[in-house]
């Protein structure tokens, strides 16, 4: 910058907003190259010309984070481990602003690989930055899937949770994903609700002065408040007991004649309620590589009989046992770690592939019988395939034929796992073999699961235990 001493042609006022204002000279040229926003703000309409100068006011940034991009553009390196977490939200609100697309990137991947932690602690903060910013898309989706699907009470339970700004709380209530009740919600909401309200300002406890005056006034400015979030609270799974005690009280927020239509649904339709509208589903918390929580979650409604995910409540988790990239690939290893285990979930992801092969093996792992001989099972296993690890629709899901449950598992000790007589899944893992491949054809199980039958490659393959607390009660 020194160099260009007598080039800089351009005066920048930052600051003010901040409660601090710094002036800053650049070249007219080096900004514009470097930065499409800079373009339209030194035109006529954003800056002011005085001779040959540019004049130019920047008040909603501070001079720290402005020099930080302004040293940027001029190709010097930015030490985002000198920034302490709000700062870097800070710079990446610039960032985005001035349209610096590889710093909005690299700011994000700093966050989700080198300051997770930090993003546990400011999440409300995090989330308001990224929630209405397209090119952010990639921290809000961590943010979603990996912080709230995993602990969604960390939103709700943060001192900070009032400060959420509406289109952020909107966004995390339309979410499939949250691991909370529906009561909880709405009792969350109502406390945005009251702390975000005109009235807010005037009384500290809200819903005190609510009860003590019991005026139509205080709930018309509450309903106003909540009126563009009602829409998203699913009022209908909802317990009765729970909607009496923590909802009806609040009718005169609610939709019109909500409360009369959810008790006459829960009288005449109370077994289909959830099919009427579907419930939240949590994903469950999964130690994978190959699938996401929604995955296992799709899987754990299959072992409960389901087609698809009916339960907002998953009582099923599964407890990985063996990894091909961690453990090694060898039949010792897989059974060393895998048999007197059970029941399994057998994961393997196929190569050049989305897609997602898996079984459900409902005893015990162990090889006392012979290869494709009379081996063991029973009518609640499966097989099934994912066409991609992003999404679950699409999935494939192929029980076993009543008569033929007794052939579900093949064991063998010298090699990993198999399922039916075709084989319909088998995965090659002999030491002596050394090849990463294996079969499917259909046999034993109703539907085919691999598109074209035969023989593939894998690049990975996991086995987990399906620890299910129902089945020590019974």
């Amino acid at each position: 910058m020194k160099n260009l001493k007598d080039e800089l042609n351009v005066v920048i006022q930052v600051g003010d907003t901040f409660g601090e204002r710094k002036w800053f000279e650049a070249n007219t040229h080096i900004l514009q190259e470097r930065s499409v926003y800079f373009c339209a703000a030194l035109s006529n309409k954003w800056a002011t010309k005085q001779g040959d100068k540019y004049f130019f006011q920047k008040p909603n940034i501070s001079p720290r984070i402005f020099e930080t991009l302004l040293r940027y553009i001029y190709n010097d390196g930015i030490d985002l481990h000198s920034f302490c977490p709000l700062d870097c939200l800070n710079l990446l609100i610039a960032a985005d602003e001035m349209i610096f697309e590889e710093l909005v990137d690299d700011i994000q991947t700093y966050f989700i690989k080198n300051k997770s932690l930090w993003v546990d602690k400011i999440i409300i903060e995090v989330l308001n930055v990224v929630t209405p910013r397209p090119a952010c898309m990639r921290l809000n989706n961590f943010c979603f899937e990996e912080i709230i699907q995993r602990d969604a009470d960390i939103i709700f339970r943060s001192p900070n949770f009032k400060l959420l700004h509406e289109m952020t709380l909107a966004s995390i209530l339309m979410y499939d994903g949250l691991s909370i009740r529906e009561i909880d919600i709405w009792r969350g909401l109502l406390k945005w609700g009251q702390a975000n309200s005109p009235l807010s300002r005037k009384h500290e406890d809200f819903a005190k002065v609510v009860s003590e005056k019991n005026n139509d006034y205080y709930y018309l400015l509450l309903k106003q408040t909540l009126s563009r979030l009602l829409p998203f609270v699913r009022f209908f799974n909802i317990p009765e007991d729970d909607f009496i005690q923590f909802v009806r009280p609040f009718e005169m927020i609610l939709p019109e004649n909500l409360a009369n239509e959810y008790f006459r649904i829960h009288k005449f339709l109370s077994t289909t309620v959830h099919e009427l509208f579907p419930l939240r589903f949590p994903p469950m918390k999964i130690d994978s590589t190959i699938i996401k929580p929604k995955h296992a979650s799709l899987i754990a409604s299959w072992i409960d009989g389901n087609t698809k995910i009916e339960s907002d409540c998953i009582p099923q988790t599964f407890e990985l046992l063996y990894r091909s990239s961690r453990d090694g690939i060898s039949a010792k290893k897989f059974h060393a770690k895998c048999d007197k285990a059970g029941p399994t979930i057998l994961l393997v992801k196929l190569r050049d592939s989305e897609q997602i092969l898996g079984g459900y093996n409902p005893i015990t792992n162990g090889f006392k019988r012979a290869w494709f001989t009379s081996s063991r099972g029973n009518e609640t296993g499966f097989v099934f395939s994912f066409s991609s690890e992003k999404f679950i629709e699409g999935a494939k899901l192929s029980r076993i034929v009543n008569h033929l449950c007794d052939l579900g598992v093949q064991d063998h000790p010298l090699n990993g796992p198999c399922f039916g007589t075709g084989p319909d899944l088998w995965v090659n893992i002999s030491a002596s073999g050394g090849q990463k491949i294996g079969q499917s054809v259909r046999q034993t199980y109703a539907e085919k699961i691999f598109g074209t039958q035969g023989f593939f490659s894998w690049v990975e393959l996991e086995v987990f235990e399906v620890i299910d607390p129902r089945a020590k009660d019974d």
